[in-house]
């Protein structure tokens, strides 16, 4: 049932970004956005409600993965 599960990418390395989507695709997965801040995560969290957020640590911007996470929890 993995394509019932939408997953939300939080990721400011384009290249790296795009690959975990093909991939998780390919998986069956619905990626319902890419976000290369914290504050376009949180946004898009907010519109979204993916079930799984995948969140890189170090995002450039002023807020970091953690920051962001606490704020979409």
């Amino acid at each position: 049932m993995a394509s019932s599960t939408s997953i939300l990418i939080v990721e400011d390395e384009g290249i790296l970004a795009t690959v975990m989507k093909v991939t998780l695709t390919k998986m069956g997965y619905n990626v319902c956005g890419i976000a290369p801040s914290g504050k376009r995560a949180i946004d898009l969290a907010e519109s979204m409600r993916p079930d799984i957020v995948l969140m890189d640590i170090k995002l450039k911007g002023k807020m970091d993965g953690i920051e962001t996470a606490k704020c979409i929890k």
